[in-house]
């Protein structure tokens, strides 16, 4: 997904697909689950297996962050009917392939409501590339369905995320973006046990910033090797190093979850596949 702040934008989000040879498909807030739905039908089918081919949500408005993440698939141990028997190695092998790079940043999405962090299999997975937790940040979504002892979890950091949590309340409904982010505010001002968490580590916008800190400090680190590389290119010239593509990468890992899988993500900046 890309994320591009547009100065001459309206209130409304503009949004387009990006997928197949060249086709681009206008869709809204409104319509954009079942626009995702039908191009992941029309690459890899009904089915439930896994395709390459990238499909790009492109998301342009007014005080929009400029951010490029590549959403991962979530784990599955387990094949649904229709699912190839080694789903969980492609899988596992796909989410390794974009978190282990010293550039990416690993941002764990874990749910409140139903995840154990100390056992998670995403944590795990990016303890193996990360021991110390200096490239994973964690966000907890349905805050507000389990708030007991959330503030001990995300304070007392067993699982060694090393840049922290963000905690933030999943759209409910027919919301709409600027609904939700209003209700989000009130839960996490007036919640008896959930205002007690640092407004630093709370809310959507909170984890917008943190995003983007956390990308120009990578481009920040990148920026000498590129030169670098530059500077030895024997034409002086255009083609960025590989890893000028991962300094633009926030890679998003999930825990188990039992939904097919249709598209993935690839490692280029511009390209990018879909998990639905």
């Amino acid at each position: 997904m890309r994320l591009k702040g547009d100065p001459s934008g309206g209130d409304a989000p503009g949004m387009q697909l990006e997928y197949g040879a060249g086709r681009v498909v206008s869709t809204s807030e409104a319509e954009v689950a079942d626009a995702i739905d039908a191009a992941t039908a029309e690459i890899a089918g009904s089915g439930k297996g896994i395709s390459d081919r990238p499909i790009t949500l492109v998301v342009r408005k007014r005080g929009l962050p400029d951010l490029t993440l590549v959403d991962l698939p979530g784990i599955t141990r387990v094949p649904v009917k229709g699912q190839p028997d080694d789903i969980y190695e492609q899988v596992a092998g796909i989410i390794q392939e974009y978190i282990a790079p010293k550039e990416s940043i690993i941002l764990n999405v874990l749910s409140s409501a139903t995840v154990d962090f100390p056992t998670c299999e995403s944590i795990r997975m990016s303890q193996q590339v990360d021991r110390n937790g200096d490239r994973t940040l964690a966000v907890v979504t349905k805050s507000d369905k389990a708030p007991e002892g959330l503030l001990d979890k995300v304070t007392m950091d067993d699982v060694n995320i090393g840049l922290g949590y963000v905690c933030v309340r999943n759209r409910v409904g027919d919301e709409t973006h600027d609904q939700a982010r209003a209700e989000e505010e009130r839960l996490f001002d007036h919640h008896p046990l959930l205002s007690r968490i640092d407004k630093s580590m709370v809310g959507i916008a909170v984890l917008a910033q943190r995003l983007m800190q956390i990308q120009a400090t990578i481009i920040a680190k990148c920026l000498p090797d590129i030169v670098s590389s530059s500077s030895r290119s024997p034409t002086g010239s255009a083609a960025a190093p590989p890893s000028w593509s991962r300094c633009h990468r926030i890679s998003t890992t999930s825990p188990t979850r039992c939904e097919p899988f249709s598209t993935l993500s690839s490692g280029r900046a511009r390209r990018w596949r879909r998990c639905s």
